[in-house]
């Protein structure tokens, strides 16, 4: 479980890298518009050094993040066709999406994408945990796109999200968007800073891009 559970941590930690201060520029996805050429599974693996992370922990079976759930943090509606896309010669990702806005949760089926960046950097999120830990389950938590511009509400987003990997008992958060912690009053924080206390008492890793 443990070399499982390190790639699984490394496809988070590329992700926090490579999404953080709006990277999508590093183009990791297939998605039309985006600058620069597009990464490939196989080139992000190389990247990161997976075969060397597999070779050091002497893994006896698979070690590509089997047995692990990837819980990440969305913002609008991610695209189906350009997951498909991203990595042909992998299994298609192990992906459950999860609407949370108004009313009770319900299943994205990526049909029906948010426009612009937001479904680029839902994307970017399921096609990098994908490439490098290609086992493990992806549930990608989608709320609205109008969260991160108000502190308030993303807040108590993040605070919901962290609920909802306990419930689910997942192992590993990926949060590749967010809002400067200044934006924040003490008891938002002071909200935010319990749940992931919570997380972290409960063994859960979490990834949080930064810069």
């Amino acid at each position: 479980r443990h070399c499982a559970l390190a790639t699984v941590c490394l496809a988070a930690l590329a992700l926090a890298l490579v999404g953080c201060g709006g990277g999508d520029s590093v183009a990791t996805t297939t998605e039309a518009g985006s600058s620069g050429a597009p990464f490939g599974a196989a080139q992000l693996r190389a990247a990161y050094g997976v075969a060397d992370l597999i070779a050091s922990n002497g893994c006896n079976g698979p070690c590509n993040g089997s047995g692990e759930t990837v819980a990440v943090l969305g913002s609008g509606r991610f695209a189906a066709a350009d997951v498909a896309r991203f990595a042909p010669d992998l299994a298609p990702p192990l992906l459950t999406a999860t609407i949370l806005e108004d009313g009770p949760p319900r299943v994205d089926d990526g049909s029906a994408p948010t426009t612009g960046e937001d479904a680029v950097e839902s994307a970017l999120d399921i096609e990098t945990i994908h490439a490098i830990a290609p086992a493990a389950r992806i549930h990608l938590y989608e709320f609205s796109t109008a969260s991160t511009e108000e502190p308030a509400a993303f807040s108590d987003d993040l605070v919901r999200f962290v609920h909802e990997i306990l419930r689910n008992r997942e192992s590993v958060a990926s949060i590749s968007l967010g809002l400067c912690e200044r934006s924040f009053t003490d008891a938002q924080l002071t909200e935010v800073d319990r749940a992931f206390h919570a997380a972290s008492d409960a063994g859960v890793t979490v990834f949080s891009a930064s810069g």
